[in-house]
């Protein structure tokens, strides 16, 4: 019984990507429940560098754009079925040329990524949205502590109406966890911040961080 519970657990522990924090592990969980639904010829993985997400994509074929080479031939190395193309996001979404995807992915970049120009954040989201082809799908997440309204307006503002469905998430606690704390609790923590809204927030006093999924591009 004991080793049957152990393999069980180890299994659904082993299906899950674990981050540095539980507030991290919080996204991942996201992503996993969201991205993996999402089906479509393309997808593209944002600054995706060591294509960890890759494992949610449905997609039949993964690009992966991010602007440090190093990190894309090493990931490459351990995914040689992914297409990958060293460039800026912003660069990438304004090429004529660039392949057009069904699924974007876009996390920990916009308001976290020091290589990242957080003045352009609303203007990326809209060349993502210009980019998409039509019925796709869009994943990102920024990180906006200092002007959490200023984004969650802006971006309302830019998406309203513009896909059939835009789920919204607002967190930003427990995003920096002890160094002790083990994966296994990380992720029982982040669990309980999916179920409860306040908790991920601590009551309204960590709203840093915007995760939005926008199904089916009109």
């Amino acid at each position: 019984m004991i080793i049957k519970f152990l393999s069980f657990f180890k299994n659904i522990y082993g299906s899950h990507r674990i981050g540095a924090s539980a507030g991290k592990t919080l996204l991942w969980l996201w992503l996993k429940r969201d991205l993996t639904k999402i089906n479509g010829d393309v997808g593209i993985d944002l600054a995706g560098g060591d294509m960890d997400n890759k494992r949610f994509f449905s997609t039949k074929k993964y690009l992966c754009v991010d602007i440090d080479s190093g990190r894309l031939y090493r990931a490459h190395a351990k995914h040689p079925d992914a297409i990958i193309i060293n460039s800026k996001i912003e660069d990438f979404l304004i090429n004529e040329n660039s392949e057009r995807g069904d699924v974007y992915l876009c996390t920990q970049t916009m308001g976290t990524n020091n290589l990242f120009d957080h003045d352009n954040t609303v203007q990326t989201i809209k060349l993502m949205y210009n980019h998409l082809r039509q019925g796709g799908s869009m994943v990102f997440n920024v990180a906006c502590p200092k002007n959490f309204d200023h984004i969650k307006n802006e971006v309302g503002k830019l998406l309203e109406k513009k896909f059939e469905n835009i789920d919204t998430k607002y967190y930003g606690a427990f995003h920096l966890s002890p160094t002790w704390m083990p994966g296994f609790l990380r992720l029982i923590i982040a669990y309980v911040m999916n179920f409860a809204p306040l908790i991920r927030t601590l009551f309204n006093l960590k709203r840093e961080r915007i995760y939005f999924c926008c199904k089916n591009k009109i």
